[in-house]
């Protein structure tokens, strides 16, 4: 399960939803047991296009307990697919298993080569 925030919506505050995670009770304890400050990481990636032109490298803040997630994603509002759409698709890669970590650095799973700059 991933919950995923972005930085600049003015609408739900980061910090109310990390709250609302501190007061949740999963896999036999509440809240996270260490305060978020891994790095949400998006690949370099050479097929640019004004398409993919979104952003990359360290793109936000991520944590993961009991398997749940948290990232708070830079630059974008509530609409992060629309707005980060390289980091949704690092996202999405992670929920479906491609990765093991947010944090990773590695490119993305179906890139040829190797762009993680």
């Amino acid at each position: 399960t991933v919950i995923a925030h972005g930085a600049l919506d003015m609408i739900l505050i980061a910090n109310g939803t990390l709250l609302m995670i501190q007061n949740m009770t999963w896999g036999g304890k509440q809240g996270f047991q260490q305060k978020p400050t891994e790095e949400f990481f998006v690949p370099y990636h050479a097929e640019a296009s004004l398409s993919t032109l979104a952003g990359a490298g360290v793109f936000g803040t991520t944590h993961t307990e009991r398997g749940l997630t948290w990232v708070e994603v830079a630059l974008t509002g509530h609409m992060v697919p629309q707005y980060a759409p390289s980091a949704a698709y690092r996202q999405l890669e992670f929920l479906l298993g491609r990765i093991d970590s947010l944090s990773e650095r590695g490119g993305f799973t179906t890139q040829v080569g190797n762009s993680t700059r």
